[in-house]
């Protein structure tokens, strides 16, 4: 068994450059770990031409590197009336007055030209948000809990058209995506190449990006929190209060019965607003039993 050192090859400012390199050496049958004692990352193989099969390896990922003609992705400045958008998303939010304050703040960020990161437990209104802008402009939305294995590259080139990028779950990303979104970020204030497997591009992004994450409870959440709070301002949206979503249930549901009100504030800590207000249409819609209700709410949270 041969062992060669591969985490020499990691570039902080282009990782996916490393992961690239991890997936060529995988597929050729090597076997990639950590050594603990000794330090780094190995590419390991049980065979006779290990170092030629290693060496060809690394000369064509090096190869792949230099030979990629870049794909320019260079948006236009966008004229976008954000003291318009700013009433607009307050009047959605109406019912949550203590939550108007921190959206607000995100809107004139966003007018100056800043990204933005949301930051708050589940049903503070960070996907709410993004569903509002995402309604009022031209915008890309990425889920990062549902992004392909692929990584999100494949989205870099329709970043051009759009007024703004909007990327939900951020804590779920994977280090890979990261390193990505990173650089979008950075790319809001320069040209930036960024390389992500068979694919290189020059990117300067002239629209803010807004993203939403819960705290950072894993450790490689808060590794890469230096790094996010370099790029993004951060607002931290707390959960609204008990009154305030037991009038909301009570208008957008067309309810007053405070059995059914109570009964969905109860589940709160755990849903989203989006799905609150899913929730509301639903009782509005169908006029469900307190059972019933019960029956449904159980089913949307999973632990």
């Amino acid at each position: 068994m041969r062992c060669f050192k591969i985490s020499d090859y990691y570039d902080y400012e282009h990782p996916e450059r490393y992961f690239t390199l991890r997936s060529m050496l995988k597929s050729s049958g090597f076997t990639i770990i950590r050594d603990e004692k000794v330090g780094g990352t190995w590419a390991c193989i049980d065979s006779e031409n290990a170092e030629a099969l290693f060496n060809d390896i690394v000369n064509e990922w090096r190869t792949k590197l230099t030979d990629y003609s870049p794909i320019e992705v260079i948006s236009e400045e966008k004229s976008i009336d954000w003291d318009k958008i700013r009433d607009t998303v307050a009047q959605r939010f109406k019912h949550f007055p203590s939550q108007v304050p921190h959206i607000s703040d995100a809107i004139n960020h966003l007018k100056a030209g800043n990204n933005v990161l949301l930051v708050g437990p589940p049903g503070s209104g960070k996907s709410l948000f993004m569903d509002v802008l995402g309604e009022l402009l031209h915008a890309v939305y990425i889920n990062m809990t549902n992004a392909s294995n692929a990584g999100i590259e494949n989205i870099i080139p329709i970043l051009a058209r759009t007024d703004i990028v909007l990327i939900d779950e951020l804590d779920k990303a994977n280090t890979r995506d990261l390193g990505i979104i990173l650089q979008l970020a950075d790319s809001t204030r320069q040209v930036v190449a960024i390389t992500k497997a068979n694919k290189s591009f020059l990117v300067r992004l002239k629209v803010p990006i807004v993203a939403a994450m819960n705290i950072a409870m894993n450790k490689r959440s808060q590794n890469y929190w230096k790094a996010l709070i370099d790029r993004f301002i951060i607002i931290m949206l707390p959960r609204p209060t008990d009154e305030e979503l037991k009038l909301f249930i009570a208008d957008e549901a067309d309810t007053e019965d405070e059995e059914i009100i109570n009964t969905i504030v109860k589940y709160a800590d755990t849903l989203s607003l989006r799905k609150i207000v899913m929730i509301t249409k639903y009782v509005k819609t169908n006029r469900p039993t307190r059972e019933q209700l019960i029956n449904l709410l159980k089913k949307q949270v999973i632990n």
